[in-house]
């Protein structure tokens, strides 16, 4: 599916954006070829050779004049429902595969929260968008910032960061890194979380009253969306398993939610050892995702590290089967990992 917008982005690109989109609207819209596309623009006085019509097409991509939309999947999102007893709405499959599947994951998952933020604009001039750590949220973000970009009327929004670490080699993954995506436009307030990644477990606490985190955990109740992915501890990329001591984490757990743990049967409370520092409890999650004026968007996708095969599917299950983990208040799965989750589904 594709989108054609008369928005006006910020473009870097050195073209007109009136073409640009004149080009986008006969190419997608009425299924013109490129020798057709350039002889009209000739008779409208633009000087576009047949050749010269291919980069537009890259310039109205990048600058969000088209979007290329992945097709959902009704009748998975329908199993997946059904098996769980899930509301209609909450739970959306996007039907794409290959390398590219995880960003649209995270491009559908920003197309939502731009109509949710456009619904908020209603009663809160700056809606707080809370973000996890992870590739997939940093990819959100870049697809998010582009919305914001294209649609002033979306400005300001205030960006949180909720969790305070990742892996020291990764720094790129931690939430507060995922500001500098966004023009300053689009996001004038802005909350880190600094901390240290980790703390001892009873001393968590504490850590989230020091300077450079209390500021942010005392005003996380202006978060409106909260946007995160969720990990498997049988991905060996997953982030919280490469920074946790390998003593802390338990046989049992299956996965976490913004680095907070999770078993088959519910959330984790860590009696001992190290726990990441982060501004929610899973429990926090899922009184936010049953709140109506409040929102959870979680992102379910294949492991990003090259190569990596592991299906995450076994780790969400408990996310949709266990009340106490409904975490979300929308999921968003690739189409492996929800098929997986509803076992052997027949191909097409």
């Amino acid at each position: 599916m594709v989108r054609v917008s008369g928005a006006s982005p910020a473009m870097n690109d050195p073209f007109d954006s009136a073409l640009v989109f004149q080009v986008a609207r006969m190419i997608f819209e009425e299924g013109l070829g490129a020798t057709e596309v350039s002889n009209r623009l000739r008779d409208d006085g633009y000087a576009v050779s047949r050749e010269g019509v291919y980069p537009l097409i890259g310039v109205a991509l990048r600058a969000g004049i088209v979007e290329l939309v992945p097709p959902p999947a009704p009748a998975l999102e329908e199993a997946i429902r059904s098996r769980f007893s899930l509301k209609k709405g909450r739970v959306h499959v996007v039907q794409t595969s290959g390398p590219s599947a995880g960003d649209d994951v995270a491009s559908a998952t920003a197309r939502r929260a731009a109509e949710l933020i456009k619904e908020l604009k209603r009663h809160r001039e700056c809606p707080g968008i809370g973000l996890g750590p992870g590739a997939a949220t940093r990819d959100f973000c870049r697809h998010l910032a582009r919305r914001l970009s294209a649609q002033p009327a979306l400005c300001p929004v205030k960006l949180f960061a909720i969790t305070a670490g990742c892996p020291a080699t990764r720094p790129e993954l931690s939430s507060t890194a995922f500001f500098n995506l966004f023009p300053p436009e689009a996001s004038q307030d802005r909350m880190g979380l600094f901390a240290p990644a980790t703390v001892e477990v009873d001393r968590h606490q504490q850590a989230l009253k020091q300077m450079g985190a209390r500021e942010t955990y005392d005003t996380r109740h202006e978060i409106d969306i909260v946007v995160t992915a969720m990990g498997s501890f049988e991905d060996p990329h997953d982030l919280l398993r490469q920074f946790l001591p390998p003593e802390d984490v338990n046989p049992d757990w299956l996965g976490n939610v913004q680095y907070r743990p999770y078993s088959a049967t519910g959330p984790v409370k860590e009696k001992r050892g190290q726990r990441a520092v982060t501004l929610f409890e899973l429990d926090d999650f899922t009184k936010l995702a049953s709140s109506r004026d409040k929102h959870v968007l979680l992102m379910v996708r294949s492991c990003s590290a090259t190569g990596c095969k592991v299906s995450k599917g076994r780790a969400c299950l408990p996310l949709l089967a266990q009340p106490s983990l409904h975490v979300w208040s929308e999921v968003f799965l690739d189409f492996a990992t929800a098929r997986d989750v509803v076992g052997t589904w027949p191909a097409g």
